[in-house]
């Protein structure tokens, strides 16, 4: 089934993309020891179900607007969780205060929001937040075609925007730059030449103070 058409999706039967996806960060966070993290806009919580069940993780936060979607993820949190607080809250809302944790994860998320509204994303990411790591990825747009998309046409209905390669690469250049993280950018999925994979990771680690 393509990508862009709306699939059964679960937290026990993500797509073949998700699953590289959610690998894709196990590995990085993995890499930077980050045992303690932020899941903001976590949904149902596929991915730190499985980091909390693994024991990937020590403690998580994990912060949703959709009332029904952390209810979900309640119920289904393995009996030996660690430590978990989850949070109703849009996360972009300064009064919601941040946790100490070592990581920031932003999942298949930015592109949910208005493209106005992402100066309030860089700074609840990078200020308000600010862990030694962040970790984001969304749909690469490049990619669509390769999907099946028609022109001009979005993966899911509540995209705001879809950002290919370049524009995405600059986005994050920027608010690397602005806020004094380092970047690295990684495809994630299939990697078609030229094209890079159907999603994109930016991962942003705290540069020492100067």
């Amino acid at each position: 089934m393509p990508e862009f058409a709306p699939p059964a999706i679960t937290p026990d039967r993500p797509s073949p993309l998700h699953r590289r996806r959610m690998d894709a960060v196990r590995r990085a966070l993995a890499r930077f020891g980050a045992r303690r993290i932020a899941d903001l806009g976590c949904g149902r919580g596929p991915l730190l179900i499985e980091l909390l069940a693994s024991g990937q993780i020590d403690y998580a936060v994990a912060v949703d607007r959709d009332p029904d979607a952390l209810r979900s993820l309640s119920r289904r949190l393995p009996s030996s969780a660690a430590d978990v607080d989850l949070r109703l809250a849009c996360f972009m809302d300064r009064r919601v205060p941040p946790a100490a944790v070592d990581a920031v994860l932003l999942i298949e998320t930015i592109e949910h929001i208005a493209p106005s509204r992402l100066s309030a994303v860089e700074y609840a990411l990078f200020r308000h937040w600010r862990p030694r790591l962040v970790l984001l990825t969304t749909p690469n747009a490049d990619y669509n075609p390769l999907l099946g998309a028609p022109p001009h046409r979005l993966r899911h209905w509540d995209h705001q925007f879809e950002w290919g390669r370049r524009r995405f690469a600059a986005w994050a250049q920027g608010c690397a730059r602005r806020n004094n993280y380092r970047l690295a950018l990684e495809d994630v999925g299939p990697v078609v030449p030229g094209v890079g994979g159907a999603s994109q990771m930016a991962l942003f680690t705290a540069a020492p103070a100067s």
